[in-house]
């Protein structure tokens, strides 16, 4: 029995999983995206043995992985700029220092551009410094146009991190009775 849009058992060759498209609750199937009447029909077929639904554990890390990569990319300015609010530093101890912590672990091909995008924007200045018998590094440190930049970018990130920790701790009725939190 074909399923709506034209999708058959025997055509769904890779596990469904959960995804949220225009509000709406959908799973997709390969190339096949099931609403949930779809769905409905497809978990009936998965009984009759015809169908096997399951979210492998390869695909649940691969999401957190992803996650994780955009949550990077988000908060990735912000890295920056606070890493810099010390001391000039120069980019490949920047490097270094970023990959300490695995949040922030970033390659050369991604820090460069990110540090000349913010020196472009003045929130950096870069500079060339010969130190005795090393070569030449470029040091970089923060404006004060930077240091304005941090300080808003700090508020609405602590901002952020506290409204999803309310989130995760309170249910939508105490949100509700007690909108000050």
């Amino acid at each position: 029995m074909p399923l709506p849009g034209g999708v058959t058992p025997s055509s769904i060759k890779t596990p469904l999983h959960n995804t949220a498209l225009g509000g709406r609750l959908r799973w997709s199937c390969g190339s096949y995206v099931l609403d949930s009447l779809q769905l409905y029909m497809a978990r009936y077929l998965a009984l009759q043995g015809n169908l096997i639904m399951q979210i492998s554990e390869s695909q649940i890390t691969e999401a957190q992985e992803k996650w994780q990569i955009q949550l990077r990319k988000g908060a990735l300015e912000l890295v920056i700029l606070a890493a810099l609010r010390e001391k000039p530093v120069y980019g490949l101890a920047l490097l270094r220092h970023l990959q300490c912590f695995p949040t922030t672990a970033i390659t050369e091909g991604t820090l460069y551009p990110l540090l000349d995008r913010l020196r472009r924007e003045e929130l950096v200045s870069a500079e060339w410094i010969h130190e005795e018998e090393n070569r030449p590094r470029k040091y970089y440190q923060l404006t004060s146009k930077g240091r304005q930049k941090l300080a808003a970018l700090t508020l609405a990130w602590r901002q952020s991190v506290a409204d999803i920790d309310a989130l995760l701790v309170k249910s939508p009725d105490d949100m509700h009775s007690n909108p000050s939190r």
